[in-house]
């Protein structure tokens, strides 16, 4: 017998789950009724700009305020995973599971396992402060792993020429394709944490990191400015190939700023 729903949620990977049970209620599957329960500060204007409120707008969905609630799960997690991958594609294994349990209700062989409160740990709220780079301190895989972390709601941030920057595309430094020609490593093998090697044969740009290390950059964004790929910011801001000389060391380098200077 299709049951009554009342949906909790209020952002994009809820939206996924609840569109999945909108599915069912009008192919009559499982799902009787649908109306959606979302935070207060979810309906503070005649406009929703929350995804779930918005999506229960459009398509007619009831809608009731509530305080926010959560939930807790375990799902291994492969090695260079990146967030908005991981969540997506929980919020389709979520919305399967939603739908199995209402299921597993109906027919009287759900199974409810009670979670211990105390076992749970709660990430800190992610603040913009979190993806400054630090380059004397943060290895190339460290930063990869923020950019992997953050990156896509919120790019990792530096400066160069006073101004501030955006790397919005990270390879991996553990892959040997995205480590620097041999060629560029011999000629910048003092460099200090943060410098920038253009390598003009291979149209590729990286950034020294802590412990010697080098992360390639495949697309930057310098405030006020486009995104540009390596070659583009290359050319742009007059990146000779290789190793500058001692007199423009520093208009080749990533700016060892602190972070309050960012302004976040």
């Amino acid at each position: 017998m299709p049951r009554s729903v009342l949906f909790f949620g209020s952002d994009e990977f809820s939206v996924a789950c609840c569109s999945h049970l909108l599915a069912a209620r009008n192919a009559a599957r499982a799902v009787a009724s649908l109306e959606v329960v979302t935070p207060p500060d979810c309906k503070r204007t005649r406009i929703p700009q929350v995804p779930l409120t918005r999506f229960a707008t459009e398509n007619g969905l009831k809608l009731h305020q509530a305080p926010p609630k959560s939930l807790a799960g375990w799902q291994p997690v492969e090695p260079f995973v990146f967030y908005k991958d991981l969540h997506d594609r929980l919020a389709v294994l979520g919305a399967d599971e939603l739908l199995k349990t209402i299921e597993d209700i109906d027919q009287g062989t759900v199974n409810g396992i009670l979670q211990d409160g105390a076992e749970a740990t709660r990430a800190p709220k992610i603040d913009r402060s979190m993806t400054i780079i630090r380059w004397s301190e943060m290895t190339a895989e460290q930063v990869f792993r923020l950019h992997r972390a953050l990156g896509y709601k919120i790019p990792l941030t530096t400066t160069f020429r006073g101004k501030r920057t955006q790397l919005l595309s990270l390879e991996n430094p553990l892959l040997p394709e995205h480590q620097p020609p041999s060629d560029l490593a011999a000629a910048a093998s003092s460099a200090p944490p943060g410098s920038l090697r253009f390598h003009r044969a291979s149209g590729t740009l990286f950034a020294r990191c802590a412990d010697l290390s080098w992360i390639r950059a495949s697309a930057l964004r310098v405030e006020g400015k486009r995104e540009l790929g390596p070659v583009d910011f290359a050319n742009g801001y007059q990146l000779a190939s290789g190793e500058p000389p001692a007199a423009t060391a520093t208009l080749y380098a990533f700016d060892q700023l602190p972070p309050s200077i960012l302004k976040l």
